[in-house]
């Protein structure tokens, strides 16, 4: 229940167009994007 209340501040926040939680948002995306390029690499 938590981890729902904890995703839907982050959803609320992005919704609203804050631009750190964009930033962040974006920032986990080329992490993990990053691990599966460099997976595939190996």
């Amino acid at each position: 229940m938590l981890l729902y209340v904890k995703n839907k501040t982050a959803f609320e926040e992005f919704k609203n167009g804050k631009e750190k939680s964009l930033n962040f948002l974006v920032g986990k995306i080329m992490k993990e994007t990053r691990k599966l390029v460099s997976l595939e690499k190996s």
